[in-house]
């Protein structure tokens, strides 16, 4: 029984083997599994990235929560909040939170 062309086994050309004892289940050069599994390896990544993101930004929540606050709070100015709202806002959370435990 012969064996069946994989992704690994595309030629330096890109193309499958198609003849003889290199393949006897040949496939197209456009096939859809290699493009499919490029996908997601790329979506894989960015899940990777994006957890490795928020992950750091939890710690450094919990190092640096007054730099966090200011990093904050620029965001919200820029978008026409006030900061005495922000301000006020962040004190209710806090003592919510802290009341709650």
């Amino acid at each position: 029984m012969g064996s069946i062309a994989t992704f690994a086994d595309t030629r330096a050309d890109g193309q499958y083997p198609t003849q003889g004892s290199e393949c006897q289940s040949p496939r197209p050069a456009n096939h859809p599994m290699p493009m499919l599994a490029g996908e997601y390896v790329s979506v894989s990544a960015l899940s990777d990235t994006a957890d490795i993101d928020l992950a750091r930004e939890r710690q450094e929540l919990i190092d640096l929560p007054n730099e966090k606050l200011e990093v904050f709070a620029a965001a919200f100015v820029e978008r026409d909040v006030s900061k005495q709202l922000l301000l006020k806002s962040h004190l209710e959370h806090t003592h919510e939170t802290t009341c709650s435990r």
